[in-house]
């Protein structure tokens, strides 16, 4: 994914990015269970916006990516103070069992192959670990939306693919990990960006007892 990152960041400072970033991390993290002093990999970590949100947990959390200015922003921004680690997640460059937690969120899309990243992941996890997967339904109006752009020769979504919670079930099974949890979130459609946020968390209630499909679904695997 070609984004610029503070131009990545104005999204998530945008009332519907802060939105939808708040339902999301309250997603994910309602799986984690994360104590204070823990260990935890944010594989993925992108712009640092969940390293930000794990400092305030009191978690020792490390930040992995691939991309260079998205590093260099993160250890202005939100990351400051994290360890931050240039690489790859197929080639994790750590020890074994070296994991509480591992957080990987919206990584899973941007890879040819998903499954040798997971078998890292799962590699790098203590054997009572838990791998926290947040990604983008593809059973959602949202993925479909995305699908579109992607054609797009400039798309930050070009060649993007995504997923069901069974399709990263099933491959996360290949990896030696199984599903102990999931939540989704964010049920509202698009075309509800200038929405107001009251509204839209009606919507999303209404759409969550609806059982429409979300256009985030977070999950949890343990080894």
């Amino acid at each position: 994914m070609d984004i610029d990152p503070a131009t990545y960041d104005e999204w998530y400072k945008s009332p519907f990015g802060a939105l939808c970033h708040r339902l999301e991390r309250d997603a994910l993290f309602s799986l984690a269970g994360f104590r204070p002093g823990e260990l935890v990999l944010d594989a993925g970590c992108g712009i640092g916006v969940y390293l930000e949100e794990m400092r305030r947990l009191r978690v020792r959390a490390v930040g992995l990516d691939e991309d260079e200015d998205m590093l260099a922003y993160a250890s202005r921004t939100r990351g400051a103070g994290a360890c931050l680690v240039r690489a790859r997640l197929e080639a994790l460059p750590f020890v074994p069992c070296s994991f509480d937690k591992i957080l990987s969120v919206c990584a899973l899309e941007f890879l040819p192959d998903p499954l040798p990243a997971l078998k890292e992941l799962s590699g790098t996890l203590k054997s009572d670990g838990i791998l926290l997967l947040g990604f983008l339904n593809i059973d959602s109006p949202w993925a479909r939306l995305r699908m579109e752009k992607g054609k797009q020769a400039a798309s930050v979504w070009r060649g993007a693919r995504f997923y069901s919670l069974a399709e990263v079930a099933g491959i996360a099974s290949g990896a030696g990990l199984s599903l102990c949890g999931h939540r989704g979130a964010v049920y509202f459609p698009p075309g509800a960006e200038g929405t107001g946020t009251q509204e839209l968390l009606a919507l999303e209630a209404e759409g969550g007892q609806a059982g429409k499909p979300p256009a985030f679904v977070a999950a949890s695997f343990k080894r």
